[in-house]
């Protein structure tokens, strides 16, 4: 079986097609797994603010956090909206990387504990 320029071509052409395929899907792949990096705690009281969201009191008796929203994206507000945040509530934006779960509050000292969610990073609208 012979080969002329052509189809030698052809093939060459196709073999790095395939490899071109290959390596994009796995880039893709990659790129939409969620990132192994150990979770981040953050240990916050009444004035903190975390994300967009700040700490106005820790409601140790009912597990809650209350606190002013900050709305960033479309458009950005001046003014925060009152929000209560029970244990597993997500704040943040993950456009940004800056996403936190609520995951305790500390009776102790009227503390509530964050930690940072780690989630592929999407584009943030305008």
């Amino acid at each position: 079986m012979t080969f002329d320029v052509r189809t030698a071509l052809i093939l060459v052409a196709f073999v790095l097609f395939v490899s071109f395929v290959g390596s994009l899907s796995y880039v893709l792949s990659f790129y939409n797994t969620q990132s192994t990096l150990p979770p981040f705690s953050r240990v916050v009281t009444q004035g903190t603010r975390i994300s967009n969201f700040l700490v106005q009191s820790v409601n140790v008796p009912n597990d809650t956090v209350s606190g002013l929203l900050y709305i960033l994206y479309p458009p950005a507000y001046v003014n925060g909206t009152p929000k209560t945040l029970d244990a597993g509530d997500i704040i943040g934006y993950a456009c940004d990387d800056s996403e936190w779960i609520l995951t305790g509050v500390n009776a102790n000292n009227d503390t509530a504990v964050f930690t940072e969610v780690v989630t592929k990073i999407s584009p943030c609208p305008i």
